[in-house]
């Protein structure tokens, strides 16, 4: 894995992140990204903004939601951001997969090599999962419904004490894509 440290398209990052020590409420200044992120207060650690469905009639399980590393490196962010999106992806389509009759449901993909940026308090790290889905039933009378994909790629941004998630849209990240914030969300909080 490589590692690129973008402190022109990071550097805002850093500062407003200094202030996160007591998770207190704040901005994180635009980099030459235009991203703006807001810092999570003590009471928004308690709302985070994560698909937590049930299992579905056919026996799809939802997939639980990784920690915060420890200790935050190119490689234990790598691991929790691939884990982690592959577990949003899975939770978010099981109400569809229940109500379309899919009884398989698997997510492939990860972190590119080229997709980690670190500055000096947290890191930028894109992603691209795709999600598979189909009916395996083939037992008359069940129609088997339609097999399909779906690829998505999203930006997550994690420090020690919180990540937010940015959906990025379809299709995969493309090398040289820059991080982007428009529209974050809370997805962890460490304790």
């Amino acid at each position: 894995m490589s590692l690129h440290t973008r402190r022109d398209a990071l550097a805002g990052v850093a500062a407003g992140i200094t202030a996160l020590a007591g998770c207190t409420q704040g901005r994180i200044g635009s980099g030459a990204t235009g991203y703006d992120i807001t810092t999570p207060s003590s009471e928004d650690c308690g709302e985070l903004s994560v698909p937590e469905p049930t299992a579905t009639d056919s026996g799809l399980e939802p997939k639980p939601y990784p920690s915060i590393p420890s200790q935050l490196s190119p490689p234990s962010v790598d691991a929790f951001v691939t884990e982690f999106e592959r577990a949003y992806r899975h939770n978010e389509f099981l109400p569809q997969a229940d109500r379309s009759g899919y009884d398989t449901v698997l997510t492939e993909g990860g972190v590119p090599d080229w997709a980690v940026f670190e500055d000096g308090t947290g890191y930028a790290v894109g992603v691209n999962v795709t999600l598979k889905y189909g009916d395996n039933e083939t037992t008359p009378p069940a129609t088997q419904a339609p097999f399909g994909t779906a690829p998505k790629r999203a930006w997550y941004y994690v420090t020690p004490r919180f990540a937010v998630r940015d959906e990025a849209g379809d299709g995969d990240l493309s090398t040289g894509d820059e991080p982007r914030f428009d529209d974050p969300v809370l997805v962890a909080c460490s304790d």
